[in-house]
């Protein structure tokens, strides 16, 4: 006996089970599919690659195709790391094209830190610093959803007194306390990161371009 014909709602549902999505709108598959296709790309890329390739990465572009920067690591989720044209690196959202207000590459993985901004005065005044792991500078977050500010290179961190801190650009100064490893804060300047929007149109993608004459010198040949 042949089985019931499907009704195209129900082969769609089919099909999500069978790759393995998990999602409530044919909307909300497309984009997870795009993020596990870009993810896929990026893993082969970074695989295929040779050493000196891979400082460089693959380009990165934004909804109007404009270069984002170089990428770096393959992170969780829609989460990608990033190296800027002068080699400050940061975490974007590949859907939303914002920078991760939490989350900075380094070094080959993702490194969490605290999104406040922290002080050595009770009153939130004077220069602001980044806690979190005892990491060096050269990178970028952004400070909750407004301005974004950069760890210089090669600042080593040092363990400060932390009376202070403000969670988000609009919120008042709380007390905080404790002492925490951390490096200065400063506010972006685009000549020295390279970074001149903390907010990119999106979504965005990988230049496949690029990564094809990467990967394949004359469309044939492997790269050795």
């Amino acid at each position: 006996m042949l089985p019931a014909p499907q009704s195209p709602t129900q082969l769609a549902l089919l099909h999500r089970q069978a790759i393995g999505v998990n999602c409530p709108t044919e909307k909300s598959c497309a984009l997870q599919l795009r993020v596990r296709l870009m993810r896929q790309l990026l893993a082969i890329f970074l695989l295929a690659t040779s050493a000196s390739t891979q400082a460089q990465g693959t380009i990165i572009v934004d909804a109007n195709q404009a270069m984002v920067g170089y990428a770096v690591d393959s992170l969780t989720g829609s989460l990608t790391g990033v190296a800027s044209s002068k080699g400050y690196t940061f975490a974007v959202d590949m859907l939303t094209g914002v920078i991760s207000s939490d989350r900075f590459t380094i070094a080959g993985g993702i490194t969490s830190t605290l999104s406040s901004l922290y002080f050595t005065t009770a009153d939130c005044s004077g220069q602001a610093y980044f806690i979190g792991p005892p990491v060096a500078g050269g990178f970028l977050l952004r400070h909750g959803t407004g301005q974004v500010y950069y760890a210089e290179k090669g600042e080593m961190p040092q363990v400060r007194a932390i009376p202070a801190r403000k969670v988000s650009p609009g919120a008042s100064c709380e007390a905080w306390g404790g002492t925490a490893s951390s490096v200065r804060a400063l506010q972006n300047d685009p000549a020295v990161t390279g970074l001149a929007t903390g907010e990119f149109a999106a979504p965005l993608e990988l230049s496949f371009f690029q990564v094809w004459n990467t990967l394949f010198r004359d469309g044939f040949e492997s790269q050795s």
